[in-house]
């Protein structure tokens, strides 16, 4: 029993033996253990090549971003908001006229009122984990990395929405690593303070979507909603949402219209785009195999926007005039920000453009800009560095008013306004159209579309103003007979006489303050003559012919100015004068800025005579009575 274990044993012992003298054996263990150790070997160096490569890259990424501050909650808010927005004016009631002009066209919008077809294939094109990731995507930037290595085109991109975002509302579009580490350092951060549908409605505010039907460059969702298709944000239909979600790969590329507005000869590169985004949808489960199909074939070219009117195109008058008064408006409120007078600011403003008039004209002869600011008891320093500034603040306010997304409400009456505009371009009573000539006498010519000088045209032109008397606003105004013809507003900027507007401002109403006469005095309206700088001076009264004049005798200072004549009111003014010097002030505090020289002392002055016309705006308070300052200058 015990001799065959023993057998058995010894078998054993003879073979381990043999395996441990064997050279074959031997040799393949010698091999077995070089592998396994070559493999510790280079585990070990991977390892350690993995920790220090992740080494670099941190302090590669941490040198990037180390001047990167830490921006809080309400930094980021602030950034991810700060998007321009069209401002947008309004008749009384109301009314709309229209988006101020402006480079960029830009409407905000909330995401509750975005179809959710553009929001779907928004995701599907831009960033199909939007919902799941937390601000990056690694696997695609590794992806666009690489294809942007190996130079290959990048089907898509390697940003997320939030990062995108990020590039645009706080950083900029520099392309290099440092300002793509600040971005998703950045986007980390927004995602940890903002929910996904914050993000994304910024996103759909800020992003820039090509040119509208009248060639304007639009931003945001909204905008380009109206723009392209001329519907609202959540009337698009899905192959419209495809469209518009396809276009900030390459706006301008894929817009369908030009930037003289008007639709492209070839608009196929944006209607493949579109299919490519529907494609996406698909894939991602946002649209069925039977909606796709059916959106595939849709005829974009029949629903895309007709170019459309702007403001300047319907009201340029207006439109000019509230731009004008906004930005005065405007100016003088950031100068009030900002701790100065803002009424000192403005007043130099003007004082100063009023001397530089007097110096340019010779109103003052042989006197230095600083001599005549002595003239009126104003420092010239401080008046030219009040003028550079309130300049500076228009300047500024010009471009808030742009993309502020101000709500400017008038107080004009769009029927009034429409009626007497009609009336003023329709009316058949003009004189003959003059021809425009230089100070010489000789005819001014312009080139003309063949080539050939013609003369300029000088059309008799029509101002007027509507104000309502309880309040000083103005209802309505005319500008001219054309905004073709000319540019200027006749109602508000050009100078002209103002005549017998002047005697209740400069005559009667400081004598009855005065206490020099009462409204049932006795005057005279007699012939008056007066050696004047050594000419003769002898008003007269309208209706005096060469044989005789018209004089009504002694009458009341009620019925004189009623009646508006002229002697009593150069004998009332003569009066003043003796009596105080500070008439002119009277004026100067009704609105009148641009009074220069010697107007409102000279007695031709009590019957509207000014070494500087008056455009019609003067006579009253210049800014007040479009009620913008009271009403409403508003950011939403």
């Amino acid at each position: 029993m015990h001799a065959p274990l023993k057998s058995f044993s010894d078998f054993f012992d003879r073979l381990a033996e043999k395996w441990a003298t064997s050279s074959v054996i031997q040799n393949a263990q010698s091999i077995t253990r070089m592998i396994w150790n070559s493999f510790l070997f280079t585990l070990s160096l991977l390892l350690i090549g993995s920790f220090f490569a992740a080494g670099t890259v941190s302090g590669y990424f941490a040198a990037l971003v180390r001047d990167q501050p830490v921006l809080s909650y309400e930094t980021l808010k602030q950034d991810i908001d700060n998007y321009s927005e069209s401002s947008i004016t309004y008749f009384a009631g109301k009314i709309p006229i229209g988006k101020m002009n402006s480079d960029l066209v830009q409407t905000r919008t909330r995401l509750k009122e975005t179809s959710p077809a553009l929001i779907n294939a928004v995701i599907a094109t831009e960033d199909e984990l939007f919902y799941q990731h937390k601000g990056v995507v690694p696997k695609a930037i590794l992806r666009a990395s690489t294809e942007e290595v190996l130079h290959r085109p990048q089907a898509t991109g390697g940003s997320s929405i939030t990062q995108q975002l990020v590039k645009n509302q706080i950083l900029t579009n520099e392309v290099s690593n440092e300002r793509k580490f600040k971005e998703i350092l950045l986007a980390l951060r927004v995602e940890r303070y903002f929910s996904k549908d914050e993000i994304l409605e910024s996103y759909l505010n800020m992003a820039s979507f090509g040119r509208d039907s009248s060639g304007k460059n639009i931003n945001g969702a909204a905008t380009a909603a109206e723009g392209i298709f001329g519907v609202k944000a959540n009337k698009l239909s899905i192959p419209q949402a495809a469209y518009i979600a396809g276009l900030p790969k390459n706006p301008f590329s894929y817009s369908p219209f030009q930037n003289h507005g008007g639709l492209k000869k070839d608009v196929s590169a944006g209607i493949n785009r579109a299919h490519s985004v529907l494609k996406r949808m698909y894939a991602a489960g946002y649209i069925s195999k039977d909606e796709l199909n059916q959106a595939l074939k849709y005829d974009y070219k029949k629903h895309f926007a007709k170019p459309s009117k702007n403001i300047n195109d319907d009201y340029p008058y207006l439109s000019k005039e509230i731009e004008n008064r906004s930005a005065i408006i405007l100016a003088k409120m950031m100068a009030q920000d900002q701790g100065y007078s803002s009424d000192k600011l403005y007043n130099d403003y003007l004082n100063y453009k009023n001397i530089v008039y007097e110096y340019n004209h010779e109103i003052y002869k042989g006197k230095s800009l600083q001599e005549i600011a002595k003239v009126h008891d104003y420092n010239a320093a401080t008046l030219t560095n009040h003028y550079n500034l309130f300049k500076e603040f228009m300047s500024n306010a010009a471009g808030k008013l742009e993309n502020g997304g101000y709500r400017i409400y008038t107080t004009i009456n769009k029927a009034i306004y429409d009626d007497m505009e009609s009336f003023a371009q329709n009316y058949s009573g003009y004189s003959p159209d003059q021809y425009a000539r230089d100070a010489k006498g000789k005819l001014l010519e312009v080139t003309g579309s063949d080539g050939k000088k013609v003369p300029v045209k000088d059309p008799m032109q029509v101002g007027s103003i509507l104000i309502e008397n309880k309040t000083g606003k103005i209802i309505s105004f005319v500008g001219g007979r054309g905004f073709n013809h000319s540019q200027l507003n006749y109602a508000t900027e050009v100078t002209r006489q103002n005549g017998s507007t002047m005697k209740p401002l400069l005559v009667y109403a400081p004598a009855l303050e005065l206490g020099l006469i009462q409204p049932g005095s006795i005057v005279a309206d007699l012939p008056y003559k007066r050696m004047i700088n050594g000419k003769l001076y002898a008003p007269t009264n309208y209706g005096t012919t060469s044989t005789s004049g018209a004089f009504h005798g002694f009458e009341t200072a009620r019925a004189a100015l009623a009646a508006s004549h002229n002697v009593p009111a150069i004998s009332v003014f003569t009066r003043l004068s003796a009596t105080t010097n500070t008439a002119p002030d009277y004026l100067k505090k009704m609105g009148m800025t641009s009074l220069v020289g010697s107007d409102g002392y000279n007695v031709s002055a009590a019957l509207g005579g000014s070494s500087e016309a008056l455009p019609l705006k003067k006579i009253r308070m210049p800014i007040r009575p479009l009620q913008i300052t009271e009403t409403s200058l508003m950011p939403i």
